[in-house]
């Protein structure tokens, strides 16, 4: 699976691991909150805070039964409903622009005395950066996967091109990270397919680049 380019330094392989993205697991208590708004005693001009402190609690401890009642039956749909989402997975790839001098036979062999520059500037980094989110790189990408048919979209529907952009926008994400080297992650509910499709857009980049 490793796919190393000519143009970028890549750290390592992609990598993918479990990702629940897209698999919230979400407490909603929302009960809580209601109930205080509902039940709270109103406010009067010549309540000091010290009252409306006291109505809360008195408010929360009358009605304490129903409010974890609803808790938890929010808690066991929440989890219940979770069990049934798809998994996802992220692969995740790093690398940094090379050297525009690595392609000049005469400064890596020759003897100019001209100390060379294994990585590129701030600006070849950019440039990367501005790929990676290109509009060229996700029509390869959802031609390449053949993304319609993978995400369940008619091709030939109106929205269709908008709605595979958007749900592979979702799930993809190239930025610069903090060690300024060029992080691209996918996400997808086969494993390798995440890892190729990572891989794959990696190599793009390089090409365009």
């Amino acid at each position: 699976m490793s796919h190393r380019p000519v143009s970028i330094y890549s750290p390592g392989d992609v990598f993918t691991h479990p990702f629940s993205a897209h698999k919230r697991r979400v407490l909603l208590p929302v009960a809580i909150l209601y109930f205080c708004a509902a039940f709270q005693p109103p406010c009067r001009n010549n309540m000091d805070n010290r009252d409306n402190l006291l109505g809360v609690f008195q408010t929360l401890y009358r009605w304490r039964k129903t409010i974890r009642n609803v808790t938890l039956l929010a808690l066991a749909g929440s989890v219940v409903f979770s069990l049934f989402l798809d998994n996802y997975y992220q692969a995740t790839t790093i690398f940094y622009p090379a050297s525009p001098q690595l392609a000049n036979p005469e400064l890596m062999f020759g003897n100019t005395g001209q100390v060379t520059e294994y990585y590129g500037s701030d600006r070849d980094l950019d440039r990367m950066a501005e790929i990676a989110t290109s509009q060229e790189l996700e029509d390869f990408m959802v031609t390449r996967f053949r993304l319609y048919e993978h995400y369940g979209i008619d091709s030939a529907a109106k929205q269709g091109p908008f709605k595979v952009r958007k749900i592979f926008r979702s799930l993809y994400k190239a930025e610069k990270n903090k060690n300024d080297a060029i992080e691209v992650s996918i996400e997808d509910t086969d494993p390798k397919l995440a890892a190729e499709m990572a891989n794959a857009a990696r190599g793009k980049i390089n090409e365009l680049g």
